[in-house]
């Protein structure tokens, strides 16, 4: 967190060190998405883009010791979204939601059918986690069972014997494939709505 470049986004110091880990990693993997996707981020200004979040809550906020506006906003999972949009100028649909380990692919969904509907031109969808978890809180969800004793994530796998925490960011910027051939866009993969 300490590679933030909050002067990119116009944040000040005070707003930036009050700001969640996964507040900022998605600001600037969401910009990075936009980059990777071959626009500039005055392209995108302005424009029906939306953004949807999946991140859940942080730890972050308990560990500061000044408490205002800005650590409160900076620490709601359901600003991220709204944060994105407000910094890159962005005015298509915004949300955050939360469905736990599903999270991020609902997310993915959910975008791709705002872009379907044409509720948006784009969407950047994506979110972040860290793991600051501390002992005892390791320890309870190491109670719930749901931790692999083998240390392996294996979803969908026969051999699955749980799950294990994990750290990540990322973000996409989803576009109607018709219109991303028209444009001439880079194109990664292509999501089927069936």
């Amino acid at each position: 967190i300490d590679a933030f470049d909050n002067t990119f986004f116009s944040i000040s110091n005070h707003e930036a060190r009050m700001m969640s880990p996964e507040m900022r990693l998605s600001l600037g993997c969401a910009a990075g998405a936009v980059l990777d996707a071959g626009y500039s981020l005055k392209e995108v200004k302005g424009t029906n883009c939306g953004v949807i979040v999946s991140q859940s809550n942080s730890m972050y906020k308990l560990g500061i010791k000044e408490r205002d506006g800005a650590s409160l906003i900076g620490n709601l999972p359901a600003m991220t979204a709204g944060n994105i949009a407000f910094h890159l100028d962005l005015r298509g649909p915004n949300l955050a939601l939360s469905s736990e380990c599903a999270s991020t692919l609902v997310a993915v969904h959910e975008a791709a059918v705002k872009v379907f509907t044409g509720q948006a031109d784009m969407m950047l969808v994506g979110g972040a986690e860290t793991s600051n978890l501390d002992k005892d809180t390791l320890s309870e969800i190491d109670a719930s069972g749901i931790i692999s004793p083998s240390g392996n994530c294996l979803p969908f796998d026969k051999k699955a014997d749980g799950t294990m925490p994990g750290e990540g960011a990322g973000f996409l910027l989803i576009k109607r494939y018709d219109d991303a051939v028209k444009d001439g866009d880079h194109i990664y993969g292509c999501i089927l709505l069936t």
